[in-house]
């Protein structure tokens, strides 16, 4: 996860205590798709607890993968967590929490220690349109 590997490299990301990263930006689709391991197109997620990253709880769903765009999922379904905001100093999403939505999304995730996250907390979605998905070159 590049995003973040300097980040963890000088304030030793652990479940100890929160970490604050300094996270990549990824300002067009193409830079958000080029860095995830995995790009789905959903219709619906569900809650599905929590897993722990950088020392606070992410809220985690269980992602129906409508078309799987760059990796691949098992059973039609991945577990995603959505990357939280760790050192904004009011909440983990500020701006709410972007798997919250019955709003078709392009997910974009990437996996860290064995669990998938959205990229960050701001560039792990793009609202769903068929324009978009065209214009990923993958």
């Amino acid at each position: 996860m590049p995003a973040v590997l300097a980040a963890c490299a000088l304030s030793g990301c652990g479940y100890g205590s929160v970490s604050c990263p300094s996270w990549a930006g990824f300002p067009t689709p193409q830079e958000k798709y080029d860095a995830a391991d995995l790009v789905i197109v959903t219709s619906s997620s569900t809650r599905d607890g929590t897993a722990r990253i950088f020392g606070v709880d992410a809220h985690a769903y269980e992602v129906r993968a409508d078309e799987v765009l760059k990796g691949r999922v098992d059973q039609g379904s991945v577990r995603i967590s959505s990357m939280p905001d760790s050192c904004s100093g009011t909440a983990e999403y500020p701006d709410g929490d972007p798997l919250d939505t019955s709003d078709a999304l392009l997910v974009f995730a990437t996996r860290q220690d064995g669990e998938w996250f959205t990229l960050t907390p701001l560039d792990g979605t793009l609202p769903y349109t068929q324009e978009a998905v065209d214009a990923l070159a993958g």
